[in-house]
């Protein structure tokens, strides 16, 4: 027993080592991002943001000839981006047409299918429309307003319903306070549930299944926020530090409770910590999509 404790004691060590003495460049500061989540729009449409500035940072304004260029230079680009090359024509042709009518909006290039997440990964601009383009109508919806980025993470709701586009934003770059309390408790109630069927509670073990995931919650949110404020949410780099941040927290606390709680009343702590952890994780991943303005 006491040589088992050992090994988990040292792997958590290791896994603490690991994710707080990585080595840092000078560049490894908190980085703007955007991301826009769409609802409601047919198939085949494509969701963009067109600047109010012709270049900004290492982004600067692409037209129709670049894509004819860049067919040339790398023929697997536009299969990479998962995007035709006729749907970037057609943005960036509908962008030099809004400014020959007066208005002055740039297309950066970065294009998303609206089933999926746009992500303008770093540094976006600080001032833009958004435009959705339909390629089997051929039609664009762009944005009455023009929407100014935060500082780190902004977040855009955008809906198409009755024939009109509504822009909402879920999030801002801070770590909202109500959030953090409604993942908490979500995650409490959830593991002090999956407990009926791997605990004979005690006022003990009670107390030991909520302290532990007060304090596991604080930790992975404030990590996910750091995450989110260098690598913007929605990258890969996000979701591989949460399932590490999940993994760490399942041995954390298996370690804890096999520790805390005598074993007469929890005979088997890896399997209760190892259900609980999976049902929270996935009941937090589905709320992302069902209360976005809470768990995103």
């Amino acid at each position: 027993m006491k040589r088992r404790h050992g090994i988990i004691t040292f792997l958590i060590i290791v896994f603490m080592f690991l994710g707080f003495t990585a080595p840092v460049s000078a560049d490894t500061g908190p980085k703007p991002s955007l991301t826009i989540k769409c609802r409601g729009f047919s198939e085949n449409s494509y969701v963009t943001v067109l600047a109010t500035v012709e270049k900004y940072g290492p982004n600067w304004s692409v037209d129709a000839l670049d894509y004819e260029v860049r067919e040339k230079e790398d023929p697997s680009y536009f299969e990479r981006t998962g995007v035709g090359k006729e749907i970037y024509i057609a943005i960036a042709e509908e962008a030099q047409r809004l400014r020959q009518s007066g208005e002055e909006l740039y297309f950066w290039g970065v294009v998303t299918p609206c089933e999926k997440d746009y992500l303008f990964g770093y540094w976006p601009p600080e001032e833009f429309k958004i435009l959705v383009y339909s390629a089997d109508t051929d039609t664009f919806i762009l944005s009455d307003e023009t929407y100014i980025r935060t500082v780190f993470k902004t977040v855009l709701y955008c809906e198409y319903e009755n024939g009109a586009m509504a822009v909402s934003e879920i999030s801002k770059s801070e770590l909202s306070s109500t959030a953090v309390i409604a993942r908490i408790l979500l995650t409490i109630l959830i593991e002090y549930a999956v407990g009926f069927a791997h605990i004979r509670y005690t006022n003990r073990s009670r107390l030991a299944v909520v302290l532990v995931n007060i304090a596991t919650q604080l930790v992975l949110n404030v990590i996910l926020s750091l995450t989110e404020f260098k690598y913007g949410y929605g990258m890969g780099m996000y979701y591989l530090i949460l399932f590490a941040m999940e993994a760490l927290i399942l041995l954390t606390e298996w370690f804890i409770y096999s520790r805390v709680i005598p074993k007469e009343e929890l005979p088997r702590p890896f399997a209760y910590a190892l259900t609980a952890n999976m049902l929270s994780l996935c009941w937090g991943l589905l709320m992302q999509n069902v209360m976005p303005r809470l768990f995103l």
